[in-house]
């Protein structure tokens, strides 16, 4: 038998010397040795995993694009074209700047097939992150249709457990970047299971020693079910840091005013600084805390012309004025305007301010009727 043959027909066999060929200038090799790949099974999935940290990026796209149709995650028959390709090397910087552009056009098979590259790298931290980081950039662009959410949502609550138990050190910020992109899409479909895996990631972040993502935690609270984010309140509310239980608070208070009246009410009692307590006093008064309504007109009677321009501003929410924009933008200051409407809020407001009630609804402070006095 000639010699030739035959050593072709024993490195058809190995797969290396197809993994070798994915790299091949002939799109004709590159196909045959992608196939060859496919058939072999399991067994080359080692190999896979090193081809898929190639600088190459035709030769990481198609080892990850084989690595999937071998877990049968998507079916061989799934073509990659550029668009995708780029995706699966997770050229971000590319994607972003073409979506930005208007040079990609995604088609409908592109959620399906993203969603398939999401999936198989759950347990993998940070290809997982890079990969929910790409679907971040480009998902307003990709046909997003209620399935998709779902799943998108079951592949995040399987990913963030495997995450959470290490999330100190090196660990941590990746766990909050990925928390941050998956709150940057449509409300996903929470299920108790998903609350569960999530609340342990959003609980371990919360209680980091880092104050700059408990910040970024509490910055986040609108995106996670009400009951989880009213749990994580109740920790990050009294906070050492300041600006964590500000942000947390703040957060929360516009979309359920009456679960914050009480935190705002503390951390104005334990903070120092005036600016800053006529800040929260503003914020509390939004919320329904009539002592920080009361300590605001206090203010906007003060000699301090910082502690009444201050004031004036904070007043202008809880009493339903809206603020004098154009006034300012056609005086081209802000120092007469706002020293006018001071003194409207005092004419208006202080001789009955026992008389003021909070309407919920409105989240303004209005007078009662007379009858009801």
């Amino acid at each position: 038998m000639p010699i030739l043959p035959l050593l072709i027909a024993l490195l058809a066999q190995d797969p290396s010397f197809h993994v070798h060929r994915l790299g091949d200038e002939d799109v004709a090799v590159r196909e045959e040795a992608t196939r060859a790949l496919v058939e072999m099974g399991e067994g080359v999935l080692p190999l896979l995993d090193d081809a898929r940290r190639s600088a190459d990026p035709e030769v990481s796209a198609r080892a990850e694009q084989i690595r999937i149709e071998i877990l049968e995650i998507v079916p061989y028959g799934a073509r990659l074209d550029p668009a995708r390709m780029r995706l699966a090397s997770l050229e971000l910087d590319l994607v972003r700047g073409e979506c930005s552009r208007g040079d990609w056009t995604p088609d409908p098979g592109d959620m399906p097939y993203f969603l398939a590259l999401l999936d198989a790298s759950c347990a993998d931290l940070r290809s997982f992150r890079e990969r929910i980081g790409v679907l971040g950039a480009v998902h307003a662009h990709l046909p997003f249709q209620a399935d998709d959410r779902v799943r998108l949502a079951q592949i995040c609550s399987r990913a963030i457990p495997s995450l959470d138990s290490g999330s100190t050190g090196d660990t941590e910020p990746i766990v909050m970047e990925i928390l941050e992109c998956v709150s940057t899409f449509e409300p996903l479909p929470w299920t108790d299971d998903d609350v569960e895996g999530f609340r342990r990631a959003w609980t371990n972040l919360s209680e980091s020693r880092d104050s700059t993502t408990r910040e970024r935690v509490a910055r986040l609270l609108s995106h996670v079910p009400y009951h989880l984010a009213e749990s994580l309140l109740a920790k990050l509310a009294s906070d050492p840091n300041g600006c964590v239980a500000y942000a947390a608070l703040s957060v929360v208070g516009e979309q359920h005013p009456e679960a914050a009246q009480a935190g705002w009410r503390a951390l104005f009692e334990r903070t120092v600084n005036i600016d800053t307590r006529r800040r929260i006093a503003g914020a509390a008064s939004m919320c329904g805390d009539r002592d920080s309504l009361v300590f605001l007109f206090e203010q906007l009677q003060s000699d301090d012309p910082q502690a009444h321009r201050c004031a004036t501003w904070q007043l202008m929410g809880p009493l339903g004025v809206p603020p004098p924009y154009d006034e300012i933008r056609a005086e081209g200051s802000s120092g007469r305007v706002i020293r006018d409407m001071r003194g409207k809020l005092l004419d208006s407001w202080v001789g009955i301010l026992d008389g003021l009630r909070w309407d919920p609804e409105t989240r303004v402070w209005s007078l009662e009727p007379q009858g009801e006095r």
